[in-house]
């Protein structure tokens, strides 16, 4: 899994949240994955995201940035705590820091680093160090309550009234903070709308993630899997919770091929009629937002060619 935003805006960072992965099973390899983000950031500077401290999150980073410099790196924001990071992980950011590049993770063992409260949202402003270029860049919770996934920084990315958000490994607590943060920031009903959300946990249904009442507050109209063939991800009722919100806006798409697990097997959708998309089914993932004015628009590219029968 790894989320390379190229932010839009001239002379704009690139915005990495999460890369790694658990097992070779995916559209890319390593070397793959590793190569094509640094083709993409080579030159523009990155703004870099670990939302937990799960390795399959992050633990291509190391090999991505081999050499970390404040140049290449503006600054490291970290859910959880530093000492759940894997070893590997945890000596690069060490490398990183003495490079003196800013990080923000909590337990750091450096007295000038800064961790978060939990459940931290900024108060519901938009976090200026996670500027996309002319995006606004919002932590809807972090650190929410015990554990790695439940920890997730969950970030929520605003171009123009396009919405992207990438909730980590979001359990039913953390995504309920989400939301308990969005009233008590007094922030309209409808801000965590969303035009593109991946669903938490590459699609689980396990400690609440992919809740009806997640479904209903964030209405996406694309939905995204990122998720290997190891675990049954997505779950089929994670998915179907998002069909059966109230108010659903899944948007139509061209028939094609999904598959989600349940009961330990996979069930084939050969002619998926929403915007729900996997890796798993469809290959690597590219979205490009146009939000420029009355054409604002959201499209989705499948790789190779999967995203239509």
């Amino acid at each position: 899994m790894c989320h390379v935003v190229e932010c839009p805006g001239n002379n704009a960072p690139v915005l990495l949240d999460d890369c790694g992965s658990s097992n070779s099973d995916g559209g890319l390899t390593k070397d793959q994955a590793v190569a094509a983000v640094q083709a993409t950031t080579a030159g523009r500077p990155v703004i870099l995201v670990f939302s937990h401290s799960d390795a399959d999150h992050g633990n291509y980073v190391p090999d991505i940035f081999p050499n970390p410099t404040p140049v290449a790196i503006r600054s490291i924001w970290g859910g959880g705590s530093y000492a759940n990071y894997n070893d590997r992980v945890k000596t690069w950011l060490r490398e990183a820091r003495d490079a003196h590049i800013p990080i923000r993770m909590n337990a750091f063992p450096d007295p000038g680093v800064t961790g978060f409260d939990p459940g931290w949202s900024n108060d519901g402003n938009r976090v200026d160090a996670l500027q996309c270029g002319t995006a606004n860049t919002y932590v809807l919770t972090v650190n929410s309550t015990k554990g790695a996934n439940a920890a997730s920084m969950m970030l929520m990315i605003d171009h123009n009234g396009e919405k992207l958000l990438f909730p980590g490994d979001a359990t039913g607590d953390a995504q309920a903070q989400a939301v308990e943060n969005a009233g008590n920031n007094h922030k309209p009903a409808n801000f965590l709308f969303t035009d593109v959300l991946e669903v938490s946990h590459h699609g689980a249904e396990s400690n609440g993630s992919n809740n009806k009442a997640w479904a209903e507050s964030t209405l996406p109209r694309y939905l995204l899997s990122s998720a290997g063939n190891s675990y049954y991800h997505p779950r089929c009722q994670a998915i179907q919770n998002y069909r059966d919100a109230n108010g659903a806006r899944l948007l139509g798409a061209p028939k094609h091929l999904l598959y989600c697990g349940e009961h330990g097997q996979w069930w084939k959708y050969e002619d998926e009629p929403y915007a729900i998309f996997g890796t798993n089914s469809n290959g690597t993932l590219t979205v490009d937002v146009n939000a420029g004015g009355a054409g604002a628009r959201t499209t989705i590219y499948c790789g190779p060619s999967q995203c239509t029968n």
